[in-house]
């Protein structure tokens, strides 16, 4: 399990690299981790690592009862429905208890925050359409740290 959770960490900060890159209009750094904190933070982005969380057990319902509270924002490991989203590129925000499962199994999830411009959106959804493969895109609602869901 802990593998999973650390494979969806990166897989997770790959896709924030990506929606970057994509919205600086820049070529990718060279692989550097320095250069690419540095694009971030030009973009106006945070890099932060976390360790994965303790449990990446299956709730059985997205019902309220089956709160699940995330240390990351957005989530990217811990508990999780146990049925995995339908990769797509969704304009309605898809429940993190349901995405953190597609990071689970090695997908690319890109959170989108509420101040996505047009024509980043555009530019992300010209980047899906290259390579939908493994692929989820949604927004996020909740902007806390510790986010609990629902």
């Amino acid at each position: 399990m802990l593998v999973y959770g650390l494979a969806g960490g990166g897989i997770v900060a790959l896709g924030v690299v990506l929606v970057v890159i994509l919205a600086a209009g820049k070529s990718a750094p060279s692989g550097n981790p320095q250069a690419i904190a540095a694009t971030m933070r030009a973009a106006g982005c945070t890099l932060s690592t976390s360790k994965s969380a303790p449990s990446a057990e299956h709730i059985s319902s997205l019902s309220v009862k089956n709160h699940v509270t995330y240390s990351t924002y957005p989530p990217v490991s811990g508990r999780h429905y146990y049925i995995p989203p339908i990769w797509g590129n969704y304009t309605q925000p898809v429940d993190p208890r349901q995405a953190v499962h597609a990071e689970e199994h090695g997908g690319i999830d890109i959170w989108l925050g509420p101040n996505v411009s047009a024509a980043d959106r555009s530019r992300i959804n010209d980047f899906y359409d290259e390579s939908p493969d493994a692929m989820l895109v949604t927004t996020i609602e909740n902007t806390s740290t510790s986010v609990m869901y629902p």
